[in-house]
């Protein structure tokens, strides 16, 4: 057999192939080592992942037609791409089987940053009648819509302040995490507006302890960075993300509180799961969509390009997985989550 010659385009396309392989692994590692204390790797979790895949995809006609042994890396360079950095979910818990319950052993969350409610109020009907929550839960929820949930019929509707809650069943206890020392970051720019509230919610299967958030955004750490004028900017992304740890870090104590009891902890994180924020303080919780869902699962949309997925519904205490979905719009630039959790007590 006579071997090919070996070509200016041969050498070009071993060295774009093998490049890219390597871009992957530095983008990978960048994410997952670095995250929000390295601002290049936080530019990077919070920007548009979705469009690195596609250079590899273009490599992939000219690899098939000079050398086809380039599809193996070219292959693995997009792989991670697009699972580990663009962060496509894929569900490998649907491998293990969903809990089959009857509609009474499980319990139907949704989460929804609503932008303030004024147009989410005008369809909150509609949108109870098409996702059926057993809970729903509003951030960033104003009279407006608290005002829509208190008339709705056989519901029991409260709030903490920018948190509202909305439940088939009676809400017995509404607990605000303490936040002062957090709260006093906002005087360097830093952040530390999140909050976290718990509400005790009895169910016909027992309480309910369920956690609905509203951490601190990442862009105020980025904002001089995108502006023309970048002084102090390193300094601003450190802050914020230093404030976002301490924010997650005590959201969690605040959520393991009463034990390993079955609860659940659900709102915009403002961090996707690609963060090392979130992997050391939520990474070990049952994430719905995390478990169930396919495909990028974007929950919110920040103005043309970018698309993240920061609002999760995560349970601990043996609460499992069932369904997961997102709603459409009605009037945010979130989108509603909704996950269906069977309690540990269904066989």
């Amino acid at each position: 057999m006579v071997r090919r010659p070996d070509t200016l385009i041969d050498r070009l396309l071993r060295w774009a192939t093998w490049s890219w392989l390597g871009a992957a692994l530095s983008c990978w590692a960048a994410i997952a080592w670095y995250g929000e204390r390295w601002l290049p790797a936080t530019l990077l979790l919070y920007g548009p992942r979705y469009v690195l895949p596609l250079p590899g995809l273009l490599l992939v006609p000219f690899v098939l037609w000079r050398s086809w042994r380039l599809i193996f890396p070219l292959a693995a360079a997009t792989m991670i791409m697009l699972v580990p950095v663009a962060g496509w979910n894929v569900p490998f818990g649907r491998l293990r089987g969903t809990p089959s319950v009857s509609s009474d052993q499980t319990v139907r969350v949704v989460t929804y940053n609503v932008r303030g409610g004024q147009l989410v109020a005008q369809s909150i009907s509609q949108l109870m009648d098409e996702l059926r929550p057993d809970i729903f839960a509003a951030q960033e929820c104003q009279d407006e819509l608290f005002a829509a949930l208190q008339e709705l019929p056989n519901r029991y509707a409260d709030r903490d302040r920018r948190l509202c809650v909305s439940s088939r069943w009676p809400i017995r206890l509404v607990e605000a995490m303490p936040n002062q020392e957090i709260l006093e970051a906002r005087i360097g720019g830093f952040g530390g507006a999140g909050i976290v509230s718990r509400f005790t919610i009895e169910t016909p299967l027992g309480a309910l302890p369920f956690i609905t958030l509203h951490l601190e955004t990442a862009r105020k750490g980025l904002r001089t960075v995108l502006s023309k004028d970048r002084s102090g900017s390193a300094i601003q992304a450190m802050g914020n993300s230093l404030v976002r740890e301490a924010e997650s870090r005590r959201a969690r104590a605040f959520f393991d509180q009463l034990g390993d009891v079955p609860r659940i902890v659900a709102g915009d994180f403002n961090i996707p799961v690609e963060s090392p924020i979130y992997q050391r303080h939520w990474g070990d919780l049952h994430n719905a969509f995390g478990v169930l869902g396919t495909g990028f699962g974007w929950t919110k949309q920040e103005g043309s390009w970018i698309r993240i997925r920061i609002d999760h519904a995560l349970a601990g205490g043996g609460l499992r997985a069932k369904e997961v979905r997102l709603g459409r719009d009605y009037g945010s630039d979130h989108l509603p989550l909704l996950s269906v959790f069977a309690w540990p007590t269904a066989k």
